[in-house]
């Protein structure tokens, strides 16, 4: 139980991260130099791309998050 919450409050911290960064960026970017019209147009392009992100680090995270919790069982036992 203590390991799936550990494991929950690490994603959400991650997502959290990320999503600021990205909003952080996008806002400093292209706000600045785009239209509406050319935000609605390069709105495919940028979803994609965030989500590709998003789902690379949330990948990265569980593999590290899956190491860390199986170190400390090692360490136990």
């Amino acid at each position: 139980m203590k390991q799936a919450i550990s494991i929950l409050l690490l994603t959400a911290v991650s997502f959290i991260a990320n999503f600021s960064v990205f909003l952080y960026s996008y806002r400093i970017l292209a706000f600045p130099h785009l239209h509406e019209a050319q935000r609605m147009e390069n709105a495919p392009i940028i979803f994609s791309v965030v989500l590709a992100g998003f789902l690379g680090c949330a990948i990265v995270t569980a593999i590290l998050a899956r190491k860390l919790c199986s170190n400390k069982k090692r360490e136990t036992v």
